[in-house]
């Protein structure tokens, strides 16, 4: 079996344990799966704009694919949840497993910081000198004892929302807000462990980053825990081994030894849940695996759902925060709103609304840095009946954010797209003044050309192409010959990254509509005008690294003060729906390449009017 299929398997067992019902934890799953292909393009394209610019901080942590789908399945199955708590047909060890996983979605969407408050103060009962030590201890880190309390009571809120009158706060000592204690700690230890065992973050299993003697030898924890001296440590993995250190109880259970505290089980404080009858709690068989038939199922309905996003024609829009409803939009004309963010906001989702019902169109992770205060982010999403402009922009408190959200119809995206690349571009220096220009008017032709591309005349309909695989070699592609009958060429002008890239998330990216009938592509690429009599190889590649078609002694075209680049791709060789990367390099000498720019650009599958 694949480790693709292994995952999928995990899920179903996670979504199960969530909700001991097969149909209900296969919609669970359905779901997930359906956010994680949505989300993983704008991951990749995360990470290609990082790794592109080094000299940007790193402000977001991108989660891996393993840990994207724990965390979506955590989040889609609380619909289900509240459904049935609703009905009073959930058992007390169901709540249970359902606060315990809270905890986890909650924190995990923020930071380690978060986590280690919201397990030390909400699930154990540490104090907070106690959970400074612990988070020191890790990260060598040293945050106000406000900072401690300020997030416990943003994470109470949380809770307080999601399970409502089933739980009781009360005072403790120093006039502390807690939630009420269930009086049988012990009785839920096995359970707790096992909850503990499927929430702690998958890409992380079998490599607790704590050492096992750690508490008697005293030896430093490793950068790719503390971070320190971690100069070219990956920030995403120290994140998120600080979660799995706090989450996992082996492993949280040597920092607590090590820190002559307590073991965690003998702190446990799990709450006292308010409830008509207490439901029986025995403990559940783990279901069967999946069988072919429902993974045959699955894998259909994340097809449907895909070809319904290429082709869907919306009659409304709505955003969803958290699931909740925040804004609706008519697909007639152009509208805006923007609000406030409270901390711990977790997704935005774009959801559309079509003949057959709901669409989700984009999910977006609400971004937190390492210490949990919010992150900018500014992406386009652009469907058939428009765009949806999504942008938060923190405030000067960095526990607060501004959510925008814009809409406009496809009839005025033209000029409003060009009217945002040259707001974009205003306070570039003149020197690339020219460049910009050449830049601009070659984005607007290809557009035009694209419109045009995608309303083929009547007698020219005929079904989507399938996706083709990439060739292992591209020296052996051929384009297509020329000929009576041959569709002519495709241009599309690209944009230079440095010029492109407006916020870490990336901007809206050159889009080419993928030909139903074999073609050829052109890529037009500007260069510098001091550039122009230089000789050029060009490579392109899939976002994960797969080379796709590479070419040498490539001189420029155009005019001597806007030179390009044209680099010509068989259509066949590209896949709808994905994103590419083209690497420019110059001749330095008779064997010496300097890369020049890199370029990126979407496709879209070809479509019948």
């Amino acid at each position: 079996m694949s480790v693709r299929e292994e995952l999928v398997e995990k899920g179903f067992q996670l979504a199960w344990f969530l909700y001991p019902e097969r149909e209900t934890a296969l919609l669970i799953l359905a779901g997930a799966l359906d956010k994680l292909t949505l989300q993983r393009g704008r991951e990749a394209r995360r990470s290609y704009w990082r790794d592109k610019h080094l000299k940007r901080s790193i402000t977001r942590i991108t989660r891996e694919e393993s840990d994207a789908l724990q965390w979506l399945i955590c989040f889609e199955s609380e619909t289900y949840e509240k459904l049935q708590e609703q009905r009073q047909a959930a058992s007390l060890k169901q709540l249970i497993v359902r606060y315990v996983k809270s905890l986890v979605r909650i924190t995990t969407a923020m930071s380690s910081f978060h986590v280690n408050v919201g397990f030390q103060r909400l699930l154990y009962s540490y104090s907070t000198e106690e959970a400074q030590r612990f988070y020191e201890a890790l990260t060598e880190k040293y945050l106000g004892s406000d900072e401690y309390r300020r997030a416990k009571a943003a994470l109470m809120q949380k809770l307080q929302q999601r399970f409502g009158s089933m739980l009781e706060t009360v005072r403790g000592q120093h006039g502390e807000l807690r939630f009420a204690p269930c009086e049988d700690q012990e009785h839920w230890t096995e359970l707790l462990q096992h909850c503990l065992s499927f929430l702690t973050p998958w890409s992380t299993a079998g490599a607790c980053p704590i050492p096992r003697d750690f508490a008697r030898t005293g030896v430093k924890l490793s950068p790719q825990l503390s971070g320190v001296s971690a100069m070219s440590a990956d920030a995403d993995r120290i994140e998120i081994n600080r979660c799995h250190a706090f989450i996992d109880p082996t492993c949280f259970g040597r920092l607590a030894e090590a820190l002559a505290l307590d073991a965690p089980l003998r702190k446990l404080a799990l709450p006292r849940f308010h409830m008509p009858d207490e439901h029986d709690s025995s403990t559940t068989p783990p279901p069967a695996r999946l069988t072919a038939e429902e993974r045959h199922r699955l894998n259909g309905h994340l097809e449907q759902q895909s070809a319904r996003r290429r082709s869907a024609e919306l009659n409304s829009l709505r955003i969803l925060l958290d699931g909740v409803d925040i804004a609706r939009f008519g697909i007639e004309r152009s509208g805006g709103q923007t609000l406030q963010l409270q901390e711990g906001a977790e997704l935005i989702e774009v959801v559309g609304s079509d003949s057959s019902g709901d669409l989700v169109l984009g999910v977006y992770p609400v971004p937190y840095d390492e210490r949990g205060a919010f992150s900018a982010i500014s992406d386009t999403l652009t469907t058939r009946s428009g765009a949806v402009r999504v942008e938060i922009t923190p405030a000067a408190d960095p526990h607060s954010a501004t959510l925008s959200l814009t809409f406009e119809p496809k009839e005025s995206l033209a000029f409003g797209s060009l009217h945002h690349h040259w707001r974009t571009w205003a306070f570039l220096p003149r020197l690339v003044l020219p460049i910009s220009a050449a830049v601009l008017l070659g984005f607007w032709l290809g557009r035009t050309t694209s419109v045009q591309n995608r309303q083929p005349k009547p007698s020219e309909a005929a079904e989507t192409v399938p996706m083709r695989p990439v060739p292992e070699k591209s020296a052996s592609v051929q384009l297509p010959k020329s000929g009576p009958s041959s569709p002519p060429p495709l241009s599309i002008a690209l944009v230079p990254d440095e010029l492109a890239t407006r916020s870490a998330g990336g901007g809206s990216l050159p889009r080419l509509i993928l030909p139903e009938q074999e073609a050829v592509v052109r890529l037009e690429m500007p260069v510098p005008a001091q550039d122009a009599k230089k000789t050029f190889s060009v490579t392109l590649k899939t976002f994960d690294g797969a080379e796709v078609l590479a070419e040498s002694s490539l001189h420029t075209s155009g005019t001597a003060e806007h030179p390009m680049v044209v680099f010509e791709v068989p259509s066949g060789l590209l896949r709808a729906d994905e994103s590419y990367s083209v690497l420019l390099r110059a001749r330095t000498g008779a064997r010496t390449w300097e890369e020049v720019t890199s370029y990126t650009f979407q496709t879209e599958a070809g479509r019948q009017r």
